[in-house]
């Protein structure tokens, strides 16, 4: 059982942007790939961020309401109706969720994912405000995503030109095309 766990950004001797990750009874040193600068914090099983010279910081719980869920996805072009009801149900489904708000609290980014823990980890959302762009707030999602489910592949299903941040931080299509297929069920 982990009580406290930290990251904290270091230069290793080779400049890379690295982060320690450190428990109380084991210490581990992860590359960062995607080069975002984060100080972390898991206490109460609630991830926090400390201040970043960006203007936002990161939360790891459910403490999103269906209004802020709403402008988010409309600021990404993703339609805006989102009823209370669904985004709660949405909520609870995912094992994990994050998302980043601004120092006056705006919602800025959102991520869900779920995993087996072993073979495959998938994300389900991950979404920017559209006035938050390149602040640096995707890559520190999607890393708070694989600092979570380390060791296990992550699989995203990218919208459009989505693809290209993610092959921005290392993400590589497969030999094998893979295609989505979706199914309306009952609605």
């Amino acid at each position: 059982m982990v009580a406290s766990q930290w990251f904290a950004r270091r230069a290793s001797a080779t400049g890379k942007v690295r982060y320690e990750q450190s428990f109380e009874t084991a210490s581990q040193v992860v590359d960062d790939r995607c080069n975002v600068g984060l100080l972390l914090a898991l206490e109460n099983c609630e991830l926090l961020m400390a201040e970043n010279s960006g203007g936002w910081s990161l939360h790891r719980n459910k403490l999103i309401t269906a209004s802020e869920y709403s402008s988010l996805m409309s600021s990404a072009g993703w339609g805006s109706d989102y009823p209370e009801p669904k985004v709660r149900k949405s909520l609870e489904a995912y094992p994990f969720v994050a998302h980043a708000r601004s120092d006056t609290g705006q919602l800025w980014g959102y991520v869900s994912a779920f995993s087996d823990g072993a073979f495959s980890t998938m994300l389900g959302e991950l979404v920017v405000h559209a006035d938050a762009r390149r602040l640096g707030i995707g890559r520190a999602l999607l890393n708070m995503v694989e600092q979570e489910f380390h060791g296990v592949p992550v699989y995203v299903k990218p919208l459009g030109e989505a693809k290209h941040f993610f092959i921005a931080c290392g993400y590589r299509q497969p030999a094998t095309e893979m295609v989505v297929l979706y199914h309306r069920n009952g609605t």
